[in-house]
């Protein structure tokens, strides 16, 4: 036989206000002892009490890992600029390199094949507004979400959404070399935006760009 009462924490909320209710007020002709009424009573005051306090610390997990989630895209931008440009000095030692725990090139480099990039398939690109202003930028190569032998990082451009019969004006957005990439816009009203991305070897010599996506963010 089906259970009456609700399974779903909001349907009991409202079902079992209902339920004690109805039955204070008609304890007399449903021959209710005084006694379980006071029961009933406390039982759902502490429910609902217990229920608002669970609703309310579920919402600031919400909001904490929203918090959490942007702060994390902030560093891991400001420490990828930083680390790009120690990496471009030519003074930077590799004692530095390791006091920071980056990449230390090879003493003794192998040589560069200066057409691979050139070969290989560009990296594939998904792009879409995860939340107001912010956009999740994937790329893979082929089924595999590393970079592939011999590439040191990929080159993510965007423009906005041109006119028609305009073209897009391409912007340098930044380097990465672990997909997902999070894009923060900061525009106030919703806007088009394009994205292409491309391989670079550690000489920072480029590949072909490939696919172009088209993403509207949000305010």
């Amino acid at each position: 036989m089906p259970d009456y009462i609700p399974k779903s924490d909001p349907e009991l909320n409202i079902w079992a206000d209902t339920f004690v209710t109805f039955a204070v007020a008609n304890a007399l002709d449903l021959e209710l002892k005084p006694e379980l009424l006071d029961r009933l009573q406390t039982a759902l005051a502490e429910w609902v009490m217990r229920f608002e306090e669970h609703l309310r610390i579920q919402n600031a997990a919400r909001a904490a890992t929203k918090s959490k989630n942007a702060a994390r895209t902030e560093l891991k931008q400001a420490v990828r600029e930083a680390a790009m440009m120690v990496q471009a000095r030519r003074a930077t030692t590799g004692v530095q390199r390791t006091g920071l725990g980056i990449t230390v090139p090879d003493l003794e480099p192998t040589t560069l094949d200066a057409e691979l990039v050139q070969r290989l398939a560009p990296p594939v690109l998904h792009a879409r507004c995860i939340e107001a202003q912010t956009v999740r930028i994937g790329w893979s190569h082929g089924r595999s979400r590393k970079l592939p032998e011999g590439v040191d990082m990929v080159q993510i451009w965007f423009a906005e959404q041109p006119a028609p019969g305009g073209k897009p004006v391409w912007r340098f957005l930044g380097l990465d070399s672990r997909t997902p990439y999070f894009h923060k816009v900061g525009n106030v009203e919703t806007v088009t935006l394009l994205y292409r991305a491309r391989w670079t070897d550690r000489l920072n010599r480029p590949g072909p760009f490939g696919n172009k996506v088209m993403v509207a963010v949000t305010p």
